[in-house]
């Protein structure tokens, strides 16, 4: 029975004055007392006293699963003697719904913080998952007017208000260029809101002091992932350091949505998070979209007739105006290379750059690069183009050593993926287009070393047929 001040109508409510709380107060857990309705006689027993307050708090976490079965703050399961597979099987069922989302993320044009909404979480938690999980995050479409288009938008947006999601400042931050970008467009801005994205992860991080523990679903088994105290607190601190350093480059302002705007686009507020307020200060302030997200800059474009621009753009515009150096834009990009972006601009020269920057003993960093070319949707001349350039200048400069051959086989592994080519064609071209015999004898030995020369003279012996 819960207790409240004046009359009730609720299910178990009951005011002060109700007779069987007259005779339970004042007793203790566990004490007796008797009431009398008509001619029966009622023992009552208090099984349990507590906050009334503390109560709903049980209820709520009780019912909520069954209340909202899409909201994943809290899960309850049965267990009997000691059997876990209710946890178990709760574990596998959330595995599915993450999949379900990562699907829907995949297949629907929905931006970050729509999607991460819907998993109960926050836009740079959901892109550090897809990053970590082997999913690509939609950052370009690698179309070339496309990114023609944006880095134009991002060359006439140097005097005006440029708006950041909390994504896309986060990223700009781990890069390290988020002063350089500064440099280029003073008027650096990102909503309060945005901010409040990371102060949501530094207080959900504090709740585990004492460090924390998870399972997740793989396959047919499952994983535990832990993390001590002192990584938890390394972890709050670097998101606040994060956050800190945001706020003193940006400026922060609120978000107030402007009158005028768009039903369209107002009809998107309630699930995008705080990228609509990305786009709603960038429409007050009269200001550019800049995004990593190319889901969020499309609908900035196609429904709020907003300017924006994406990190490929930005980085060409800021490395043109000298903000950062040549080499510290090759590095710039193999540390993008392991954020699970689908598209990275490269080309020859810069595939260079990022070889030299690379120092790890198995190129490990230049082998997330090279995994940009030859995708099973490429542009087939584009690939091959930028493929023998790059081969041909790192011949050329470390002299057919063995780092040049393992970024160059590296390369060809990738190469191999595109669809419409064959191995014929596509090593034929790169080789003619290197116009370096060492390249040649080294493809040779490529192709013997990877049992791939039969295929390459059947191929070939075919194609003079023909």
């Amino acid at each position: 029975i819960v207790i409240v001040d004046g009359d009730s109508d609720l299910p178990d409510h009951a005011s002060v004055n109700n007779a069987i709380v007259q005779q339970a107060l004042g007793k203790r857990q566990g004490e007796q007392f008797e009431t009398v309705s008509g001619p029966n006689t009622f023992t009552w027993t208090i099984a349990e006293i507590k906050s009334k307050y503390l109560h709903l708090f049980h209820e709520l976490t009780r019912t909520l699963q069954d209340q909202f079965p899409n909201n994943g703050s809290f899960y309850s399961v049965t267990i009997v003697d000691d059997d876990i597979t209710p946890i178990l099987e709760s574990v596998r069922q959330r595995r599915s719904s993450i999949e379900r989302l990562e699907e829907s993320y995949r297949d629907n044009p929905m931006p970050l913080g729509a999607m991460a909404g819907a998993g109960g979480g926050n836009v740079i938690d959901f892109a550090i998952h897809l990053a970590q999980s082997g999913q690509k995050i939609i950052s370009a479409t690698g179309h070339v007017e496309d990114t023609g288009r944006e880095i134009k938008t991002a060359t006439t947006a140097k005097d005006q208000v440029v708006v950041l999601d909390a994504y896309t400042a986060w990223l700009l931050e781990r890069l390290n260029v988020l002063e350089a970008t500064k440099d280029v467009f003073p008027k650096l801005t990102i909503p309060a809101s945005s901010v409040d994205d990371f102060s949501e992860i530094i207080e959900n991080l504090g709740n585990s002091p004492d460090g924390r523990k998870s399972m997740s679903a793989q396959g047919d088994g499952f994983t535990i992932q832990e993390a001590t105290a002192d990584e938890v607190k390394g972890h709050v601190t670097e998101i606040d350091r994060q956050r800190q350093k945001i706020t003193s480059i940006c400026d922060v302002v609120g978000i107030e949505v402007p009158s005028g705007t768009s039903a369209d686009l107002l009809s998107l507020a309630d699930f995008m998070g705080s990228q609509f307020d990305c786009l709603s200060v960038a429409q007050r302030e009269k200001g550019v979209v800049l995004s990593a997200d190319l889901r969020l800059r499309q609908i900035a474009t196609e429904l709020g007739g907003q300017e924006a621009f994406g990190i490929d753009a930005l980085l060409r515009v800021v490395a043109a105006e000298e903000a950062i150096s040549i080499e510290a834009y090759a590095d710039v990009l193999l540390n993008l290379c392991g954020h699970g972006h689908a598209y990275v601009a490269l080309n020859g020269h810069i595939l260079m750059r990022m070889l030299m920057a690379d120092e790890t003993a198995d190129l490990q960093r230049f082998e997330r690069a090279a995994a940009y070319l030859g995708t099973p949707d490429a542009d087939i001349e584009s690939h091959l183009s930028t493929a023998a350039e790059f081969m041909r200048r790192a011949f050329r400069f470390y002299g057919g050593s063995v780092k040049a051959q393992k970024a160059t086989s590296m390369i060809l592994r990738n190469l191999i993926r595109m669809k419409g080519v064959s191995l014929a064609q596509m090593l034929n071209f790169v080789v003619q287009e290197a116009r370096d015999v060492r390249i040649g004898q080294f493809v040779s030995q490529w192709l013997r070393g990877h049992f791939l020369l039969e295929t390459y003279e059947r191929e070939v012996e075919a194609s003079r047929t023909e």
